[in-house]
């Protein structure tokens, strides 16, 4: 499921980097590490229907909320 999304994300338009890191030690602590041309193209990517479905089949086996934060080299 994890490596789908991954393929599936870096064909989304806009798309620079899209990394899935998992933790040392800690088989299944995952990080995701997205780098987008313009906020537009994130948003879309949000929106697509792999992502959503993504989300919806990875929230039951969650062990802690999803946690989104964006930095931004431009403001």
């Amino acid at each position: 499921m994890l490596r789908q999304f991954v393929t599936d994300s870096r064909k989304d338009s806009g798309n620079v980097r899209f990394e899935m890191l998992q933790q040392n030690g800690r088989a299944n602590h995952f990080t995701i590490v997205e780098v987008w041309q313009t906020r537009q193209a994130y948003e879309a990517h949000n929106a697509a229907e792999h992502t959503r479905q993504f989300r919806e089949k990875v929230q039951p086996i969650l062990g802690s909320p999803w946690d989104d934060v964006m930095l931004s080299l431009f403001q």
